[in-house]
């Protein structure tokens, strides 16, 4: 029980992490993506920064089990292929329900908005995927 506990404690600090690292880092190159355009703009980046953070809440108790299962794999490449396939899988789905269910131009403005966010995403499964600490491993 207390492996078990310490193990969702464990997925629930990579999720809030991940979930910080790819706001945070996605922002930041959106915010610098208008202001490099025109300097005036850079508070879209930022507003659209603080909508994605807030949408991208509900996403997060679907990354606590994922973060379980990576912790239990016994390999970091095995641990960063899948969190990069998870990375990429909510990329593509998000997208496709913003095309279909939000009144977006085009998927070429969609794609500008978001790119940012699976750079930093992808960075953060990255660095957050390290070797899983020994505690948690299971012994052969």
């Amino acid at each position: 029980m207390l492996f078990l506990n310490s193990l969702t404690n464990y997925s629930l600090r990579k999720a809030l992490s991940l979930w910080l690292l790819s706001n945070l880092g996605g922002t930041i190159l959106l915010t610098l993506d208008f202001a490099l355009d025109r300097p005036a703009d850079f508070s879209i980046g930022l507003f659209s920064g603080l909508l994605a953070a807030l949408v991208s809440l509900v996403v997060l108790p679907l990354c606590v089990p994922l973060f379980s299962l990576l912790g239990q794999l016994p390999t970091c490449s095995a641990r960063r292929t899948i969190g990069t396939a998870a990375v990429l899988g909510c990329y593509g789905l998000t997208n496709f329900f913003v095309m279909h269910h939000l009144p977006v131009v085009d998927l070429r403005s969609l794609l500008t908005m978001s790119l940012p966010y699976l750079a930093a995403a992808l960075a953060a499964v990255y660095f957050l995927c390290e070797p899983a600490p020994p505690r948690f491993q299971h012994a052969a």
